[in-house]
């Protein structure tokens, strides 16, 4: 019984080294190699991937000045790689780039567009408010009259308010005035009287 188990241990355990090579083997055949490549051939990196995989299991590179801007299968640029491509084999592919817009560059052109935007909008608005004004004015024009109207005897009352206004003051003054000299005249008497009377004594 017992050389029973040991037997059925030691197949057991053969066949699990068995896998375990064919695993480890079968992984080692299925890594594809992917140069990573510029528009002129420079090579960027070489690395090695899970046959399979796809292309987002690829680090995006970096280049100081400019913009990664995608992976191509040529370097004409005409055959563009999404996330989804499956590497299937030994491959090349091609960095796109481009330049980096300076900070400088980028506040200008963002205030450009800002402005831009500004007087779009302050422009629709004035559009808006003659259409509407016309809109009001074609679509009631007996009401327009009538205010007009209104407004006419407004600026009428107005005007006769303010020629009485003007009256009453040139009166007041005028009154003011004969008040004044009134009261000089009473003062030259009472001088003249005062005069005489000093010289008969």
């Amino acid at each position: 019984m017992k050389k029973t188990l040991v037997v059925l241990l030691t197949i057991l355990i053969l066949t699990a080294t068995i896998f375990c090579f064919t695993g480890c083997a079968d992984k080692e055949i299925d890594k594809v190699t992917v140069t990573l490549a510029n528009q002129d051939g420079s090579v960027i990196e070489v690395i090695e991937i899970e046959k399979h995989s796809y292309l987002n299991a690829i680090q995006s590179p970096k280049k100081e000045g400019y913009i990664f801007s995608g992976w191509y299968a040529d370097n004409q640029f005409e055959t563009s790689l999404t996330d989804k491509f499956k590497i299937e084999e030994d491959t090349t592919l091609y960095a796109k780039w481009e330049e980096e817009t300076p900070l400088g560059e980028k506040m200008i052109i963002g205030l450009q567009a800002a402005v831009i935007g500004i007087g779009m909008v302050f422009l629709i608005l004035t559009i808006l408010v003659l259409i509407i004004t016309l809109t009001k004015y074609i679509a009631n024009p007996s009401a327009n009259a009538k205010k007009q109207k209104v407004n006419n005897n407004a600026s009428a009352d107005l005007t006769s308010t303010d020629e009485e206004i003007t009256e009453e003051l040139v009166a007041v003054i005028t009154a003011a005035i004969s008040a004044s000299m009134s009261a000089q005249t009473e003062t030259k008497k009472a001088e003249f009287i005062v005069r005489s009377i000093k010289r008969i004594r």
